[in-house]
């Protein structure tokens, strides 16, 4: 695992942390060796959903917007980019995450948009790479591999 050196903490809930730390002295904190990939729908997404069937009377009354379907982003943790380049894991996996998009929405693939495109992608999300990642959370990271 690596360490980030922090100076200053400009950032309340981080320089908090670092304060009820025993390592407040070096203010090491434990960064992870992958980069936040976050996904937000943008209106094309929004529109797929709101005319797909079985919607309850509810989801026909209020039309889904990207702001209310980006409440709770998708965020992936993906490799480490190579320098420079945020978005190389992007452009070569992108009809991969397009479906994990479509499918975390609606889960039957016949009411998925045929004939996909990385243009396409680009129109109904948008997207944002970090490549700094730090672990605040108390205890080891745990995975869910159902």
């Amino acid at each position: 695992m690596t360490f980030a050196r922090v100076r200053q903490a400009a950032c309340p809930m981080l320089k908090n942390r670092l304060m009820e730390s025993d390592e407040y002295e070096e203010f090491d904190i434990p960064t992870v060796n992958r980069a936040a990939l976050l996904i937000t729908p943008k209106q094309p997404y929004a529109d797929w959903a709101n005319q797909l069937p079985d919607r309850s009377e509810g989801e026909i009354a209020q039309l889904h917007t990207p702001e209310s379907m980006s409440d709770e982003p998708a965020v992936y943790l993906i490799p480490e980019p190579p320098a420079h380049d945020n978005y190389k894991y992007v452009n070569k996996n992108w009809a991969e995450l397009f479906e994990m998009q479509l499918e975390g929405w609606y889960l039957d693939p016949d009411a998925w948009p045929t004939n996909r495109t990385k243009k396409m992608f680009d129109e109904w999300f948008d997207i944002k790479v970090s490549s700094l990642v730090l672990d605040l959370g108390d205890g080891p990271i745990e995975r869910d591999d159902n």
